[in-house]
């Protein structure tokens, strides 16, 4: 707006524009002042002042007016005189369909009135939209006919007063952000054809006074619009589409889909139960949910429909997200907590959870969210007390036939039977509770036949592990008698174990005559041959029954490692990482045809070993092998999501979108295959035979199938649609490629190309964790230069120790054949790691605290040396580390060194590590460098193995050179980093403890942001602020960072260069006497001057 600095009156009404939001009655008097003089220069022609009044008080509804249209009104111009854009004056300016209905008037003094304002997007095009609010002075322009306000940011309420513009024929309010309820006065302005209200924020239903009239509306995409439209609209010409709104053409219902109520308040919950969500305290499947839940309740607009998902902490639904409740409601009598009885619809919920599994050990919480019909629909959430997971029994335990813990062969009480048993165990859930049930194996006079019969019924014991039973009739000699025990763990899961049995001790009677005394010697040593054979059996029982016990107990520490290990995945910054193995992305499916085929696709070929001879051997067998493979191949494709490309006999070509799918696959099947219970016709084909380790375990048994793996990348493969058949028909590099690896492979193998590899490491979790190990530098025919290949030996918590020889079929360009590669290069996947933003690294160094006291220095020998490698490797490559000695003779000194991207990483790598150490089967020759074992006291290992101290650090101030004392002649580079960031990590290593993780101040930092939106998920502990050593003078906060399953560990306090403030580990034993001192320090005004 132009407005000269030297009057007054239009630098007051400069300051009214600029800043509406000063002291009314400042603006009051600036009105006033303007109004008065506009009235004494008022002339013929001119704007009637009240116009002008208007006019003025309508702009100080806007929050600004610079770059808008307004700011070229100039108030020394009259504005009916064409200077104020906008203002409109005369009928002729009006749009031509308004212009019938206008008449020009003037008044006694011939000024003009304001007959149009147009300030929509025609006249303001490119200048920045008006924002502010519709002030009621607009009301005074009672011979407005044409108002546009449209396309503008305009807020607030359509004010009362423009129900005086009785002239008015068209209003434009449209696509501002408008709020409050429809005016209903727009009805009654007889003159009034169109009224434009579409995009804003209006809400209420339409009001009936709007019948009146010959109004056309339009009210479309204003959300919380609601309720029925009037009759007199419906169908009407008068009102345009109601898109974008909760208005509905009839009566609402409130199961109504079209539409909502006008309804103000969310879901109630009842006023006696409440909105409750039952659930169990342990779910016995990682993948099906159960749960019900009652309670919501909405009488303005009813309960439209309900929303569950799951999360790990309340409320939230980060685990599952919210999926929509399709159960049906059931009644039932629900009990509240005062002591009453109603009869309440319940919604009982099974859901089968296929695209994750959830894991043993952390919580989870089932949140439910209730709609009601409203307009906008309004929501109420409830969350269930937290679910655990637990899908296995308890450990089974001893179970005797007498009552005081021992076995024997006969009893000789007439009328009763006992039995005790040693405490199961189940480290998820707990033991609930035991049940008993005793049981005759009576021998038939007739045959000889053996029958069971139930002596008692089910007997429940709580948590008393003996018992003695009196039965309803006497014990016959000759029969056996025996308890069978279960014991039930907090998920109702059992375990049931049967116990020795005993018989009746038989009686004597009278003399025994001469001429049986040979017949009973006999039978004594009968009996006692028989009593041998017995004790034989007997002792393989209990070496089976121990052995099964060491493979749950194996089981259990196998659980427990990968929960952790995708626990710590789950709770960090790592995109697509569910709670569960294998990737959710699917192949596309034939139907969308070759243009949507993936550009990128991992490869999967596959062949049984020796195919040809099993045939030829056993034909029969063979058929009976296939078709299982069959099955087992068709059933891990449809589970991980592959695309079955082609079967040609008993080989499979199959695609997956994504490496992890496609490595999770093939290690599925190797398991199933492994752990099928073959029939002995197949088992006696000479390449199905059982193989045992050397400790024991079965290596192989059925079928051997080799399996290549590659990712093709993009322009290495291309894809069509068979003609006929409308199947996928794959071409290209990639494919030969594929087919090379999958030859090269032996029977139970699993091979993998260099991209998948590269490919796979990206997101090990969403593989299960499989370990990789380098196999060499290889010729395939179809690539004119080497190229590395590796193999996938096992699952991590899983152990599979099968040996292969080189490859097949393919010229081994290195290793030579005599060389065993050293663990760093054989497991050490990963390439070393390329700085983040900051230039910075996290370094990991690992000090075996744990030697013989007679030796001043570790000193490792070299088998020792290569399986703590081996497992430092492992878990490094999950987490995208690099294993590398900062010395020649590090590893041998129990130094141990792995460079990570992120300290996130580095910190679930000593996690991983410290759970992998204690479950890890050390030889007999590592005894010495192992500490003592420590149990929680839930029976759960704390120390185990081997105590490695280990140290995370994060900085910029490192440096990288070649390692060629591992292997000069390896075409593998191995890299080697030093500095102070390497350094530092190894003094605190020295500082610290067996068994403990120790965070630099750094390092903290960096992982205190992940952390802090998990709490919970470890448990952290302030160490205080050290000076470490002469070499890192500058103080620095230490922390200590363990996973929750190793929280109970004690440390004595770490042992730096100087303690500047006490942390944790500092503090005396709360169980020690003490005193404690308050200390409040004063100063005084002149201590500061």
């Amino acid at each position: 707006m132009t407005l000269p600095q030297g009057n007054l009156a239009t630098r007051t009404m400069q300051n009214a524009f600029v800043v509406p939001t000063a002291c009314s009655t400042v603006l009051l008097a600036c009105r006033m002042l303007l109004l008065a003089l506009l009235v004494c220069q008022a002339q013929p022609n001119s704007t009637l002042p009240a116009d002008v009044d208007a006019l003025v008080g309508f702009v100080t509804g806007f929050t600004a007016v610079e770059g808008t249209v307004l700011a070229a009104w100039d108030v020394n111009a009259d504005p009916c005189a064409g200077q104020w854009p906008g203002v409109m004056c005369s009928c002729e300016d009006l749009p031509s369909s308004i212009q019938p209905g206008c008449h020009n008037t003037a008044n006694a003094s011939g000024s003009l009135r304001v007959k149009g304002l147009d300030l929509g997007p025609v006249v303001s095009g490119t200048s920045r939209p008006l924002e502010g609010t519709i002030l009621p002075a607009l009301g005074s322009l009672s011979e407005l006919a044409y108002l546009d306000l449209s396309n503008n940011k305009l807020s607030g309420t359509v004010p009362d007063a423009l129900a005086r513009l009785t002239q008015l024929q068209w209003l434009l309010l449209n696509s501002n952000q408008l709020t409050g309820l429809l005016p209903s006065y727009l009805g009654s302005l007889l003159k009034l054809h169109k009224a434009m209200l579409q995009n804003n924020k209006f809400y209420g239903s339409i009001p009936a006074g709007w019948c009146g009239g010959t109004v056309v509306y339009d009210v479309s995409n204003n959300y919380a619009l609601c309720g029925p439209v009037p009759k007199c609209l419906v169908n009407s010409s008068r009102l345009g589409t109601i898109a974008g709104t909760y208005l509905s053409p009839t009566a609402l219902s409130p199961d109504s889909s079209i539409g909502g109520a006008c309804d103000l308040m969310p879901p109630d919950c009842d006023a006696d139960v409440g909105c409750t969500i039952w659930t169990p305290k342990y779910w016995t499947s990682q993948s099906i949910v159960t749960f019900n839940f009652t309670g919501f309740m909405d009488y303005e607009s009813g309960i439209s429909h309900y929303d569950w998902g799951i999360g790990s902490t309340p409320s939230a639904v980060d685990v599952f997200p919210l999926t929509r409740v399709t159960a049906d409601r059931v009644l039932k009598d629900i009990k509240y907590p005062s002591g009453g009885i109603k009869k309440m619809l319940v919604t009982p919920v099974v859901y089968n959870l296929t695209t994750l599994s959830l894991l043993e050990g952390p919580s989870y919480y089932v949140t439910v969210v209730a709609y009601n019909g409203a307009g906008p629909p309004l929501s109420t959430n409830t969350t269930s007390l937290p679910v655990k997971v637990d899908t296995s029994g308890p450990l089974p335990a001893a179970v005797y036939n007498t009552y005081n813990f021992q076995q024997a062969s006969t009893t000789d009480m007439a009328q009763s039977l006992q039995a005790s048993w040693d405490n199961f165990t189940d480290a998820q859930s707990g033991v609930a509770g035991y049940t008993v049930q005793f049981f005759q194996q009576a021998r038939s006079s007739r045959n000889g036949s053996i029958t069971l019969v139930n002596l008692t019924d089910l007997l429940e014991l709580g948590l008393v592990n003996r018992v003695q039973a009196k039965l309803g009739q006497k014990l016959q000699e000759g029969d056996m008698y025996f308890a069978q025990v279960t014991a039930v763990n907090g998920g109702g899961l059992n375990t049931t174990v049967k116990g020795q049995p005993i018989s009746v001790e038989r009686s004597m009677e009278g003399a025994v005559g001469a001429g049986k005394t040979a017949l009973i010697v006999v039978m004594c040593g009968v009996g006692c041959l028989a009593l041998g054979a017995l004790l034989s059996v007997l002792i393989m029982r209990s070496s089976v029954h121990q052995q099964a016990m060491r493979e749950k107990e194996r089981q259990q520490e196998a659980k427990q490692l990968k929960a952790l290990m995708y626990a710590l995945v789950s709770h960090s910054d790592m995109p697509g990482i569910q709670h569960g193995m294998g990737s959710s992305t699917l192949m596309a499916p034939p139907t969308q045809g070759a243009d949507a085929a993936d550009k990128e696709v991992a490869f999967v070929f596959t062949d049984i070993e020796s195919s040809t001879e099993l045939s030829n051997q056993d034909p029969d067998a063979f058929k009976q092998l296939q078709e299982v493979h069959d099955q087992i191949m068709r059933e891990g494709i449809a589970k991980h999501h592959g695309y079955e490309i082609i079967t040609e006999g008993d080989s499979f070509q199959v695609a997956f979108a994504t490496c992890q799918a496609a490595v999770a696959f093939c290690i599925d099947i190797q398991y199933r295959l492994l752990e099928m219970t073959w029939s002995k016709d197949v088992l006696k084909l000479n390449a199905c035979k059982a193989v045992r380790g050397s400790t024991g375990e079965i290596l192989f048994a059925g079928p051997r199938v080799r399996m290549g793996v590659h990712w093709a990348r993009e322009g290495t493969v291309a894809v069509r649609l068979h003609n006929l058949t409308r199947h996928k028909v794959y071409a290209g590099p990639a494919v030969q490629i594929a087919l090379d690896v999958s030859e090269a492979a032996h029977g139970g193998q699993i091979v993998l190309s260099e991209d998948a590899v590269a490919k796979l490491s990206e997101n090990m979790a969403m593989a299960g964790f499989p370990v990789i190990r380098l196999v060499g530098l290889y010729q395939l025919p179809s690539i004119p230069c080497p190229v590395f290949l590796f193999s996938v030996t096992e699952v991590v918590g899983k152990p599979l120790r099968r040996q292969f020889t080189s490859l097949r079929k393919i010229k081994q360009v290195w290793p030579p054949q005599s060389y065993k590669l050293p663990p760093v290069l054989e497991y050490n996947i990963n390439l070393p790691p390329l700085p983040n933003a900051s230039n910075c690294l996290a370094f990991v160094c690992l000090r075996l605290a744990t030697y013989p006291k007679e030796k001043s220095k570790c000193d490792l020998p070299r088998s020792i040396q290569e399986k703590f490698e081996e497992v430092f490797a492992v878990q490094a490559q999950q987490f995208k580390g690099y294993l590398f000695q900062t010395h020649e003779n590090s590893f041998k000194e129990g130094i141990w060194t792995v460079a990570f991207q992120s300290s996130m990483d580095a910190m679930r790598f000593t996690h991983a590590a410290q759970m992998l150490l204690m479950h890890t089967h050390w030889p007999t020759s590592a005894q010495e460098f192992c500490g003592a074992s420590v149990p929680s006291p839930d029976g759960r290992w704390l120390f185990q193995g081997p105590r490695v101290c280990m140290a995370v650090h994060e900085s910029s101030d490192y440096f990288v050179s070649d390692d060629d004392s591992i292997d000069p002649n390896s075409p593998r580079k191995v890299m080697s980093f030093a500095g102070p960031s390497v350094t530092l990590p190894l003094v605190l290593t020295y500082a610290g403890r067996g068994g403990q993780v120790i965070l630099s101040e750094s390092a903290w930092d960096s992982v205190k942001p992940v952390i802090m939106q998990h709490p919970g998920a470890v448990t952290v502990i302030g160490l205080g602020t050290h000076v470490v050593s002469e070499d890192f003078p500058k103080p620095m906060l230490l922390m200590e960072v363990m996973p929750n399953l190793l929280a109970k560990r004690a440390f004595n306090p770490i042992m730096t260069k100087r303690l500047i403030e006490p942390g944790y580990r500092d503090a005396p034993d709360p169980k020690d006497p003490m005193t404690i001192v308050f200390v409040k320090v004063k100063h005084s005004e002149s201590s500061f001057s």
